[in-house]
């Protein structure tokens, strides 16, 4: 049996981001990492991945 507990990717919408692994006592440091230019990373405490999708521009294309 399996146990291995995968995460879904988080999607975010900055190239700069932090993350604690949840916080409390589950989590680890707070870490801020960068987007890389292949628009995901991987937080090296808890291989949390999170993927960037760049916002919905506000200016109207013609």
């Amino acid at each position: 049996m399996n146990n291995t507990f995968v995460q879904k990717p988080k999607i975010v919408h900055t190239k700069s981001i932090s993350c604690d692994g949840g916080g409390g006592s589950s989590g680890h440091p707070n870490v801020y990492l960068y987007i890389n230019v292949e628009n995901e990373i991987t937080c090296p405490y808890c291989s949390q991945k999170f993927i960037f999708n760049a916002p919905k521009s506000s200016t109207p294309t013609h």
